[in-house]
């Protein structure tokens, strides 16, 4: 069962020019398969998020920590197609308000250079559940995505009505979960397992480049409050 999210990331790249600007416009560049984009930063905010989304409705973000008092905020988005792509960014004051602005269109003439990639396979990491836990989280991820799966120990196999994970980036946004039941899952031993869509793994996908804390909990009869998976931690590659 998969579950869309906002797409973050923490910023590393540079951009490829920058121009003054009034506060509440972008300024939109284009180089070989990049797009970069930047905005004056505001005393007011906490942090922003710049977009990215060509014609086909893809769409990227990454997220720009913001703690100055004034300058430039900037970022570049690499590996793209040509084509044209409309940008924007919405920043989050620090009352806690998500304001979009500055959304413009910026074309990428030319492709990146090609580059040789070798084949990998997805990375699983898994943790050791945690004593009297009712069991653990394990995730693996592709270049942007992850599937946590949960294991439960008795008596949480033989009783669980669902659980739910939750992933979130380390910036602290977004945080977003999904919640699965468990009903219809024979934890009785004989072998017959009619799980639901999903099971006792789900997908998050559409997800951006960094570390990702991933969090879990059972749904026990009678029990209050529910729970809580021994959690564990995946990083994602990232990318359009």
């Amino acid at each position: 069962m998969a579950a869309s999210a906002l797409l973050v990331a923490l910023v590393t790249g540079t951009l490829l020019t920058t121009s003054a600007q009034a506060s509440g416009s972008v300024t939109c560049t284009a180089g070989a398969g990049s797009l970069g984009m930047s905005w004056t930063g505001e005393t007011h905010v906490f942090q922003y998020e710049a977009f990215v989304q060509n014609s086909a409705g893809d769409s990227s973000s990454q997220i720009v920590a913001w703690r100055s008092a004034s300058g430039t905020a900037s970022v570049t988005f690499s590996s793209l197609s040509t084509g044209t792509y409309t940008v924007w960014v919405v920043k989050q004051t620090t009352d806690g308000s998500w304001i979009k602005f500055g959304e413009t269109t910026c074309t990428v003439t030319q492709a990146a250079a090609p580059t040789t990639t070798v084949a990998t396979t997805p990375t699983t990491t898994t943790t050791t559940p945690e004593e009297d836990s009712p069991g653990s989280l394990s995730c693996s991820t592709t270049a942007s995505s992850i599937t946590v799966t949960a294991s439960l120990n008795e008596p949480a196999a033989s009783t669980a009505t669902a659980w739910e994970t939750f992933v979130e980036h380390s910036t602290g946004y977004p945080r977003v979960g999904q919640l699965t039941s468990l009903q219809d899952i024979d934890f009785d031993g004989d072998g017959v397992i009619d799980s639901p869509a999903g099971g006792l793994s789900t997908t998050f996908s559409d997800l951006a480049q960094g570390s990702w804390n991933i969090t879990g909990f059972v749904n026990v009869p009678d029990t209050s409050p529910r729970p809580e998976l021994t959690s564990t931690s995946c990083t994602v590659a990232g990318g359009l």
